[in-house]
C-alpha cells in the first residue's frame, strides 16, 4: 500500500506519519477572471496553508522502476527527474493520460519538516499559468518514492478551465503566489489598507472604483499595474524556487 499524496478535496485528510492534511486557502469568489501568471514565469520548470487533522488510507496497482510506471494510464509516464528548484532539488512528475487529475511525483531528495506544495494551473497558449485549484502539500520523507496524487479545478469560477498545468513550490512561498493570483481582485482594499482613509489617492480610488477593478476601464488598469508590480516582485524574489509546468 502505498502513502496518498493527495486525496478529495472534500475530505482533505492524508496518511498518518506520512502525509500532512493539505494546505487550505479559501480566497474570495472572483468578481472578474484574473489575468494569469506570466509566461516568463520561474526559471525552475525544467525543460520548458490551514491544516485540518485526520487519517484515511489508500491504495495504487502497478510498479516503479527506473521512473516508470506499470499503472493504467501512466504506462508512458516519465518520473526522470527533469524538473528543478534550488529548493526542492530535481523532480520528476506526470499526468494520468485518462484521468488528467491524477499525478505521480517523485523526488530525489527529502523535504521532512518543510512542506512541497503543487498547484493545478490552467497554462494558455502564451505559456500564461492561472491556478485553477486548491494547493495541495506534504512533506517528502522518502526520496525516489513515487507519490500517488489528486488534484482538482474547485477554485471558483475557473471549473471550466482543464488542468494542464501544475505549479511546484515549497510552503512559505505560497502566500506570496497567492497573493499575486488576488491582486486584481483584492485591489484596491490591499494598497490602501485602511479604506479611502489611508491617503489621498485610495479616497481618489475609493471615489473613482466603488467597485473594485469592476467598476471601469480606469479601474482595471490601475488594478493591473498592482499586479504586475505583486507578481514581478514574487518571480525576482523566487525565480529559482518554484516550477511552472505544462503538463500536456
Amino acid at each position: 500500500m502505498k502513502k496518498i499524496f493527495l486525496l478529495s478535496f472534500l475530505s482533505a485528510f492524508f496518511l498518518t506519519g506520512c502525509m500532512e492534511a493539505p494546505m487550505r486557502y479559501r480566497p474570495p469568489t472572483n468578481p472578474i477572471q484574473e489575468p494569469g501568471f506570466g509566461s516568463n514565469s520561474g526559471s525552475g520548470s525544467g525543460s520548458n496553508p490551514i491544516t485540518s487533522p485526520g487519517t484515511t488510507s489508500g491504495s495504487t496497482s502497478g510498479t516503479t522502476t527506473g521512473g516508470t510506471t506499470t499503472e493504467p494510464g501512466f504506462e508512458s509516464c516519465d518520473l526522470t527527474y527533469k524538473y528543478h528548484t534550488i529548493d526542492i532539488g530535481h523532480f520528476g512528475l506526470c499526468q494520468n493520460k485518462y484521468d488528467p487529475t491524477s499525478i505521480r511525483v517523485r523526488f530525489n531528495q527529502t523535504s521532512p519538516s518543510v512542506r512541497v506544495c503543487l498547484v493545478p494551473t490552467y497554462k494558455d497558449a502564451s505559456g500564461s499559468s492561472t491556478y485553477i485549484g486548491e494547493p495541495q502539500c506534504t512533506l517528502v520523507k522518502n526520496s525516489g518514492e513515487t507519490i500517488p496524487g489528486k488534484i482538482l479545478n474547485n477554485r471558483p469560477g475557473y471549473q471550466d478551465r482543464p488542468v494542464n498545468g501544475v505549479m511546484v513550490m515549497k510552503e512559505p512561498l505560497l502566500q506570496g503566489y497567492i497573493a499575486c493570483m488576488h491582486s486584481v481582485t483584492n485591489w484596491p482594499a490591499n494598497v490602501c489598507p485602511k479604506g479611502a482613509q489611508t491617503s489621498t489617492t485610495c479616497y481618489n480610488y475609493y471615489l473613482q472604483c466603488p467597485n473594485g477593478a469592476t467598476s471601469n476601464q480606469g479601474c482595471y488598469n490601475e488594478a493591473i499595474n498592482y499586479k504586475n508590480y505583486i507578481c514581478n516582485d514574487f518571480k525576482n524574489r523566487y525565480s529559482d524556487s518554484y516550477a511552472d509546468i505544462r503538463l500536456y
